[in-house]
């Protein structure tokens, strides 16, 4: 259960306060406006993201030894996999840089589950 509370709280980060500050930005600093101001408030919508780094961080402090080891071997995979291979094709097809980001949190899900089952820690 208490796995739970960390997942509440990424997604009140991701589903609410990041979505508010981007929208915040567009309102405070619309296309039109200068540059420095844009510069200004360009870095709001980083802070939910260092949110849920800190917020993963605590949760993995919490966890046994199998379970960090589980996670920080498919962060691992999911990053040099993410980074390598759809790095080069989003550079080169020019796609946004969130496609990135989602390929990362999806293979990170994927290695996860896999390493999960290979070391028999099933679903818990």
């Amino acid at each position: 259960m208490k796995s739970l509370a960390y997942v509440v709280q990424v997604l009140v980060l991701m589903v609410v306060v990041y979505p508010a500050l981007l929208l915040l930005v567009l309102w405070i600093a619309p296309p039109g406006a200068s540059m420095p101001t844009r510069y200004a408030v360009s870095v709001l919508p980083a802070l939910p993201v260092v949110g849920v780094a800190l917020v993963l961080l605590r949760w993995l402090r919490q966890a046994d030894e199998l379970e960090r080891r589980i996670q920080l071997d498919a962060l691992a995979f999911s990053g040099i996999v993410t980074m390598l291979g759809g790095g080069a094709y989003v550079m080169l097809t020019g796609l946004p840089a969130y496609v990135l980001v989602t390929a990362f949190f999806l293979l990170w899900a994927v290695a996860v589950a896999v390493r999960r089952m290979w070391l028999g820690r099933g679903g818990e």
